[in-house]
């Protein structure tokens, strides 16, 4: 058990810090830190860690951790800054209604995008709800909601994933990079 314990914690560091699309490249990386892993024992691992497919803005998907917020405590801590990148990358703009934000995404990544909110830990969140390609950010008041737009403006400008010749249009409680 330690060591399918030990192989699992090495899966997370390997898909936080690089990206893995197939089972295989997963087996090969577990073998080179020197753990005994075939395609079935990763496809197992993969499974019992609940890990999803992420799509990537350049087109095909890698494995990320679990966009189920009762799982975020297998994530190491390299993952928070790896969610904060996908964000970045996968959000096309977000505006205010009330005390809720709605976030609209590359098709595809909203539930990735959303886990990365929730694993912030952001107090002024009670909660998020995620589709396909929109998701929404719930503000514990209607006064939270500028903190929250300064928080996704910063998450966007650390990575900044501005495409290139695009100008972000924003008003007061909107932002779009011209999804």
């Amino acid at each position: 058990m330690a060591r399918k314990r030990m192989r699992q914690n090495a899966i997370m560091e390997i898909i936080t810090g690089e990206i893995i699309d197939t089972q295989e490249l997963m087996t090969s990386r577990l073998i080179e830190r020197g753990f005994r892993a075939t395609q079935a024992t990763v496809s197992r691992d993969i499974k019992d860690m609940r890990l999803v497919k992420t799509p990537l803005e350049t087109g095909g998907s890698c494995y990320s951790a679990p966009p189920d917020p009762s799982a975020a405590n297998m994530l190491p801590v390299g993952v928070s800054k790896r969610m904060r990148r996908i964000f970045a990358h996968s959000v096309l703009s977000y505006t205010q209604a009330q005390n809720l934000v709605v976030v609209k995404t590359m098709p595809g990544a909203a539930q990735t995008a959303c886990e990365a909110i929730d694993t912030l830990g952001m107090p002024e969140v009670a909660g998020t709800l995620g589709g396909d390609n929109t998701f929404i950010i719930i503000a514990k008041d209607s006064a939270d909601v500028p903190a929250i737009l300064d928080r996704l403006r910063l998450m966007r400008e650390e990575e900044n994933a501005e495409p290139p010749g695009q100008t972000k249009l924003a008003s007061a409680g909107e932002a779009d990079w011209g999804g």
